[in-house]
């Protein structure tokens, strides 16, 4: 996977905290890729099982949300249409929030990881803490060597 092949594939949606709420986002504009309402915490909501990559990163936060059924995404396949990631920290990218890798529902109406849909970049502005950029990348396997790295770069470059 090559830089130009991220930037053709890449979708990038804003999202804006909602008044008086601590964790609820509204989307603003960008690509429709997520829930129009989705809730993204800075700690972690529940407490995260200590193996797979949860032994070498530290989570930062989670995002969850659930599509209505009027809402459209190539996200929303099957009930309860739940999406939910925990966001990690990049040492190498400290001003961006974290990554993770997108969960969807899956046939079996679970969220697991046999349904992640891709990796996900989430930036809450410097200087608007209320306004959240996510970036996502379908199909990417976290897996293949200097794929975070190269999708932390892009992200770091357009925020």
């Amino acid at each position: 996977m090559d830089y130009k092949f991220i930037e053709a594939n890449i979708k990038l949606a804003t999202y804006l905290l909602k008044e008086d709420t601590a964790t609820s986002h509204y989307y603003q504009s960008g690509d429709s890729f997520l829930p129009n309402r989705i809730s993204l915490s800075d700690v972690e909501f529940t407490k995260a099982q200590h193996k797979g990559r949860m032994t070498s990163n530290c989570v930062v936060g989670e995002l969850k949300g659930q599509f209505t059924h009027k809402e459209e995404s190539i996200l929303k396949r099957f009930q309860p249409y739940r999406i939910s990631t925990k966001l990690f920290r990049s040492d190498d990218y400290p001003h961006i929030t974290g990554w993770g890798t997108l969960g969807i529902t899956g046939s079996d109406g679970k969220i697991s990881s046999k349904s992640e849909e891709g990796i996900i970049i989430v930036n809450r502005d410097s200087e608007n803490p209320s306004l959240v950029k996510i970036f996502f990348m379908a199909g990417v396997p976290d897996d293949i060597p200097n794929t975070i790295p190269l999708l932390m770069k892009y992200a770091s470059n357009n925020i």
